[in-house]
């Protein structure tokens, strides 16, 4: 079968393997379509922790069943997409619902589990769910990333009428914006550098959206919310100047959530934090029950999410996939790669 292999930082190969083949409780799949995360831009460029040259990455996908155990609904030809992420199951965090911090966890795309830039992958059966038929196989590789904004939303613990801002507007903080309106977020901000991530926040569910470049994100802020800051901002993008915009724009006893990867350490003003009670909490990937209320919403939403959608590629074409991301191209939100 072929493969697209991050052969070494910054190099990626075309390569022909063995076959995969499913381990008992295993669902064999058949890629097809598969986006291509922040995450693994960051290990292209040799940033991430899991994902080591040489590795078959890909995560965020919609596949098509090939073999499935006798002992699930599943039935070949049906099309679902993946939790990707193996768990242990017993640790404390996992018997608490919360996979996510599970310390033995082994995520779809690394080093140890062979992803979905492939002609095929498998997955246990558990990690499998079946996929709406009106919801398209592109539109379905959105399901994992949104599963991240949904668990942001519930981390931060935002309520039915509450304001909320997300700072970066690229796929995650898109699909973020979209978790806080189906929430019932009253009002919604949204800041980007890019014309298409803040015309696309708009038509996603923000009410607002602001180029930091031409607007005091924090003065705009202040405006209209009657000087009072937004209950909860959420961190979708790296660096210094989000971080400070973040927290000058939240209101007293709001929740700042930070979802993006951080490159460099940066510094908080505790003062702050203490005299107006505000919190700033983690959100790492999603739990299960993120997963599912994401698959159930876009199962409603499927319309909303298709604008994200922006190039698709095959895998021979990887590098310009690729190139297309690194040079932040302005007409890019999110781009799929198919076998």
């Amino acid at each position: 079968m072929q493969v697209l292999e991050l052969e070494s930082v910054g190099k990626l190969a075309i390569k022909e393997i063995e076959a995969v083949k499913p381990a008992r409780g295993e669902v064999l799949l058949k890629t097809l379509a598969s986006g291509i995360c922040g995450s693994e831009t960051h290990a292209f460029h040799g940033n991430h922790a899991l994902k080591i040259p040489p590795v078959i990455m890909g995560h965020e996908v919609c596949a098509e069943v090939i073999e499935a155990p006798a002992e699930t609904n599943l039935k070949p030809g049906e099309r679902v997409v993946v939790l990707p992420q193996k768990t242990c199951g017993k640790c404390k965090y996992c018997t608490e619902g919360v996979s996510n911090l599970c310390e033995d966890r082994i995520m779809l795309g690394t080093t140890n589990w062979q992803g979905s830039f492939a002609d095929y992958f498998t997955a246990p059966k558990d990690t499998v769910f079946s996929l709406q038929d009106d919801v398209s196989s592109d539109v379905a590789t959105l399901i994992e990333p949104f599963a991240v904004g949904v668990h942001a939303v519930r981390q931060s613990g935002l309520v039915e009428g509450e304001t909320a801002m997300v700072l970066g507007s690229g796929a995650i903080g898109l699909l973020t914006i979209l978790a806080a309106k189906v929430a019932g977020a009253s009002k919604i901000f949204a800041t980007d550098l890019k014309p298409i991530n803040l015309a696309t926040a708009q038509n996603i569910g923000a009410d607002y959206a602001f180029n930091p470049k031409d607007v005091s994100v924090v003065d705009e802020i202040m405006k209209l919310t009657d000087g009072l800051g937004v209950q909860k901002a959420f961190l979708a993008v790296d660096g210094q100047v989000v971080v400070d915009q973040a927290l000058h724009s939240l209101a007293r006893r709001g929740t700042l959530t930070s979802i993006a990867m951080f490159s460099e350490d940066t510094t908080i003003n505790l003062q702050r934090l203490k005299s107006f009670e505000q919190k700033i909490v983690g959100s790492l990937t999603y739990a299960e029950e993120d997963f599912i209320t994401a698959l159930e919403i876009a199962n409603e939403q499927h319309t909303n999410m298709e604008s994200l959608i922006t190039h698709k590629f095959h895998l021979d074409e990887a590098d310009e996939a690729f190139a297309l991301i690194n040079n932040n191209d302005p007409d890019t939100i999110r781009v799929l790669l198919v076998p």
